[in-house]
């Protein structure tokens, strides 16, 4: 997580709460006065059972998480780099694709 200094001067920290129906990443905000507080705050959100990640953490494979982290990447990276991406997705590591973390 990364806080970022906003023009009024208080810190803000963004984390991924989820995707909707769509696919649309659903991003939750929390802002602060001092840097640590945001990053507490988003910290806490995550770890309490209630963000994005605590909700899927035990039902999650190894294929999940490539996609996801494909997809948090997509607007990011180069077409091709997403490409080698999808590539080690689809042929490399077969044996463990299906396991639950």
């Amino acid at each position: 997580m990364k806080a970022t200094l906003l023009p009024s001067g208080k810190y803000r920290v963004q984390v991924l709460a989820g995707h909707d129906e769509n696919g649309k990443r659903i991003v939750k905000s929390f802002t602060a006065a001092r840097e640590w507080e945001a990053l507490r705050m988003a910290g806490e959100f995550l770890n309490d059972g209630k963000g994005y990640h605590s909700e899927i953490r035990d039902a999650m494979t190894v294929f999940d998480a490539f996609e996801d982290y494909i997809l948090s990447r997509d607007n990011l990276l180069s077409p091709s780099t997403i490409q080698g991406y999808r590539v080690i997705q689809r042929s490399r590591l077969q044996s463990i694709m299906n396991i639950r973390n």
